[in-house]
């Protein structure tokens, strides 16, 4: 289900594989159809900033 590609590629670009690679283990022949994969909430944002120590 897509539920389930939709998880494993938010998984892997908060691990950190750049987002090219996501785009193509996908099939997505447009970039813009993966940075779907992007958006954060501002709470995640936040907890990311401050691991970061930026906040």
């Amino acid at each position: 289900p897509h539920i389930l590609r939709h998880t494993r590629a938010i998984e892997l670009l908060r691990a950190g594989v750049p987002v090219t690679i996501v785009q193509d283990l996908l099939g997505h022949s447009a970039l813009t159809t993966t940075a779907i994969y992007l958006r954060i909430s501002g709470q995640e944002a936040k907890g990311i900033l401050r691991e970061k120590g930026l906040i």
